[in-house]
């Protein structure tokens, strides 16, 4: 998990710009209630057309850094510093009162994906290692079954060949 900047906001929305989770609230603007709203809606009216620009940017170039926003918090306007990155088919955009605020948050998120990208390189080896022990496991046992059906034909044929011997000795006596 995050360290949770003080000032922070982490939203991932879809393209349209509908959140889907917020994943950090150190602005306190959730409420519990922003899933599937536009993320605009926790904006000042009068940055709607700016926030327009800012998810065109991201879009166009995949990545949109220092951009202000005006967001009511508590009984105030204040001005944010918003950064948006485009990650496949959702878009995440981080929120801080000041610039190194969202640096902050950002790197945050790149030191926890790159752990989460170790993790699941070690966790993606182990699975091939462990299909190579099994397919290896497969190949002795195939191994295995020859080698004993073999022994149970040879047993077979073992055992007729003492018939006919036995008959043999029978018919010699």
């Amino acid at each position: 998990m995050v360290n949770q900047p003080e000032q922070g906001l982490v939203l991932v929305c879809d393209r349209t710009g509908l959140i889907r989770e917020c994943v950090l609230d150190g602005l306190d603007i959730d409420g519990g209630n922003t899933r599937g709203r536009p993320w605009t809606e926790l904006l000042d009216d009068a940055s709607q057309e700016k926030a327009a620009r800012f998810m065109e940017a991201v879009a166009r170039n995949g990545a949109a850094f220092d951009w202000e926003l005006n967001m009511p918090l508590g009984p105030e306007v204040k001005t944010i510093r918003f950064a948006g990155v485009n990650m496949v088919d959702r878009i995440m955009i981080i929120a801080a009162r000041t610039p190194e605020g969202v640096s902050e948050i950002f790197e945050a998120f790149m030191r926890m994906n790159n752990e989460q990208a170790n993790t699941l390189r070690a966790i993606f080896k182990e699975n091939v290692n462990l299909k190579a022990q099994d397919a290896q496991d497969n190949e002795r046992y195939d191994e295995i079954s020859r080698l004993n059906n073999e022994l149970v034909n040879l047993q077979r044929k073992l055992t007729k060949q003492n018939l006919e011997l036995e008959r043999l000795n029978r018919e010699k006596n």
